[in-house]
């Protein structure tokens, strides 16, 4: 989906399996890459941010399993170059997150691994708010979750259809800030659905 996006606003976009960070860097230097949405697990994005050639005008995402600022701190530090990397995110960066859900503090919340969890558990107490109590069953929780708009008012608004689950109406912009060593959401960055 991201290909075609890009292909509709006219980018030309190349795409590359990878093969090993060192040559996978090269390719980038090679074909004078602009923008990257890598696709890949983080300490392999990491091994390729670290490589000769690595370095690029715009990183455009990584995995989240690893954390996001526990990535952005390694590729910081790996390459200061990574400043200002962008990611597109369905949570806020923890610069922001009192502005947009107090509570997550208040509950003792601390890193974006948490606050990505945080954000799953309101979404699904969204769905089981919408659900009548005589009926929690599986087809219940699926019909009313893909006949309502779920707003979290932490993720972007979701849409879900029969066929389409995962219809996301917007994300969070965030930011490499290599002097925090964290990914941050500027002021413009909330719930972004265009760009």
């Amino acid at each position: 989906m991201v290909k075609e996006h890009a292909e509709a606003a006219g980018w030309e976009v190349l795409v590359r399996q990878t093969q090993n960070p060192a040559s996978d860097a090269q390719w980038l230097a090679q074909n004078q890459i602009k923008v990257a949405f890598p696709m890949v697990t983080p300490t392999v994005f990491l091994q390729i941010v670290r490589s000769p050639g690595g370095s690029i005008d715009q990183w455009a995402g990584v995995g989240i399993t690893m954390g996001l600022n526990t990535v952005a701190k390694t590729a910081c530090t790996a390459n200061p170059d990574f400043d200002g990397a962008m990611f597109f995110s369905p949570v806020p960066g923890l610069n922001v997150i009192d502005q947009v859900d107090p509570e997550f503090r208040k509950a003792g919340g601390v890193d974006d691994i948490e606050l990505l969890l945080w954000g799953v558990a309101k979404s699904v107490h969204e769905v089981f708010k919408k659900m009548p109590a005589d009926d929690l069953s599986r087809q219940r929780f699926m019909s009313t979750l893909e006949h309502n708009v779920l707003d979290s008012r932490l993720y972007p608004a979701l849409h879900h259809s029969p066929s389409n689950h995962m219809n996301a109406q917007g994300v969070h912009l965030l930011f490499a800030n290599c002097d925090t060593q964290q990914y941050e959401t500027p002021p413009d960055g909330l719930f972004r659905t265009s760009f």
